[in-house]
């Protein structure tokens, strides 16, 4: 049975320690100008967060990141030079109080389950309401986790091992074996001489692979793969 990563919430004995905060500094990491003024706006409606950094790509946020040492950080996954999980495992290790709260369009299983084993406190999607981004926020300040309904959901199916729209369920085994290949960057007949098949037999592996997922590219087999968790990021 799949085993999905519970967010990590401090012990209540903590609370009063550095993970619950009345105040609390925030970095606000977000590559889309329009989405992240709005955010900003959003952000300054509540007294007890302070934005004392913004930015737009991994390597700004890094640095800030280093230098400012925000207390809460509103990341999107999905920047021009990376992928923010990347700066997750990367940093919140030294920063361990950090808390993380991933404001992202994407909701499948891989990637939520990928940021909660990187360590992340919290995860809305860029579609909800107002109300719930702020709900977010002051539950991370206070020392707890948030999910979106919508990640909540997704997140109890993978505990269940229900098959949702986008389950590897309906994959064979040889199927996600080609797509693990196709989306490490090898040609079909490299897949074929590594799973020990004809290169026939691996393009009709493909073509069926393609007609379940309803795709129709390596590009977004392998976007497919990185969501669900086949592949790294």
């Amino acid at each position: 049975m799949s085993t999905f990563p519970l967010p990590r919430t401090p012990s209540p004995s903590r609370f009063h320690g550095p993970f619950r905060m009345k105040h609390a500094s925030l970095l606000l990491v977000e590559d889309h100008p329009l989405l992240r003024s709005g955010l900003r706006q959003l952000i300054q409606q509540n007294p007890l967060l302070a934005i004392i950094g913004e930015a737009e790509d991994m390597d700004s946020a890094r640095a800030q990141w280093l230098a400012l040492h925000p207390q809460l950080i509103v990341l999107d996954l999905h920047l021009p030079d990376g992928n923010g999980l990347l700066l997750v495992r990367e940093l919140l290790p030294r920063f361990p109080q950090t808390r993380i709260l991933v404001l992202s369009s994407d909701a499948t299983a891989g990637t939520i389950t990928q940021a909660f084993e990187a360590g992340v406190h919290g995860y809305v999607i860029k579609s909800a309401p107002l109300p719930e981004m702020q709900r977010a926020l002051d539950a991370l300040r206070l020392g707890h986790a948030f999910l979106s309904p919508e990640v909540a959901a997704i997140a109890l199916r993978k505990l269940r091992n229900e098959p949702g729209d986008t389950s590897l369920s309906i994959l064979s085994p040889r199927e996600r074996e080609m797509l693990r290949g196709l989306a490490l960057g090898l040609r079909t007949k490299e897949v074929a001489d590594q799973m020990g098949i004809q290169v026939k037999t691996a393009e009709t592996f493909r073509r069926r692979l393609m007609q379940k997922l309803k795709l129709t590219s390596v590009a977004e087999l392998t976007r497919y793969a990185i969501r669900n968790g086949i592949v790294d990021p």
